[in-house]
């Protein structure tokens, strides 16, 4: 099943998480250490004030990039193959950044006359880093939703053991899909066409399936439908609503307000939620 996302959900999701607090944090730590460091020759070739310039903007800007073709693997080919996914992004990466870098090097070349290296050695060194990055990301829990298939735990990697095999059992398989950031209680799922809006406790995000087979993936958790287009957790709903005769309502624990359709008042019913 794929679960390729369009592009403008994907560039608005990983653009948020490229201004995220954490983002920004790693981002002036490596900033700080690459001026310390001074690697590729840039502790030679520049003085502190240079080099600190320097890194930030490269840093910077490959913070932009490296989400933006996140993005673009995400929509080229979705999330459940880590391995496609990743290979990808570094290629895109090294495409589109290797140029990048030596265009910003060469601006500190006119201002300083530090000497740029050959743009082959920039396109290795932005391949070889990128592909660092990418799979270092695969190792850090919550980072990814998918880790590389050598590393599951039935292809011989570190079983998870205690509360955490007990969270692991009771998560849905739907929240495996769903951006690190927004990772929490699923509260409801809304269906449109082939896209299933997820909202969580966290946030809201949309993926391209079917709300069938997303209602599918959210076993064990329990819940209903309300309508065609609109599932619900049972333990997200505050309580029911009537605005008329006619028309009935679920309010849920962050505030949604949940239509209530004729076909489907019966599950608000059994679930006891209507007198």
């Amino acid at each position: 099943m794929s679960d390729r996302k369009d592009l403008r959900t994907s560039l608005t999701e990983n653009l948020r998480a490229a201004v995220s607090p954490t983002t920004v944090l790693v981002g002036l730590l490596a900033t700080i250490i690459a001026v310390i460091g001074g690697p590729f020759g840039t502790f030679e070739a520049m003085e502190v004030p240079q080099r600190t310039l320097f890194w930030a903007v490269i840093i910077a800007v490959s913070v932009l990039v490296g989400y933006t073709v996140r993005a673009l693997a995400m929509t080229l080919v979705g999330q459940n193959r880590p391995l496609v996914f990743d290979a990808v992004a570094v290629a895109l990466m090294t495409l589109i950044f290797a140029p990048t870098v030596w265009l910003i090097s060469q601006g500190f070349q006119d201002a300083t006359g530090v000497q740029v290296p050959p743009i082959k050695l920039i396109y290795l060194y932005v391949f070889v880093v990128s592909l660092g990055v990418f799979g270092l990301r695969r190792l850090i829990p919550g980072v990814e939703t998918h880790r590389y298939p050598f590393l599951d735990d039935e292809q011989g990697g570190f079983p998870a053991t205690g509360a955490e095999a007990d969270v692991q059992e009771a998560e849905p398989r739907l929240m495996r899909r769903l951006s690190p950031s927004l990772k929490g209680p699923i509260l409801r799922l809304s269906g449109q066409d082939h896209h299933v809006e997820i909202i969580t406790e966290n946030g809201r995000e949309t993926l391209r399936l079917r709300l069938s087979d997303a209602i599918d993936e959210m076993e064990p958790v329990e819940g209903f439908c309300t309508h065609r287009s609109h599932w619900v957790a049972r333990s997200a709903v505050v309580r029911a609503e009537r605005e008329n005769a006619q028309k009935l309502w679920l309010v849920l624990s962050n505030g949604d307000r949940v239509p209530v359709s004729r076909k489907y008042r019966p599950n608000v019913e059994e679930a006891g939620f209507l007198d």
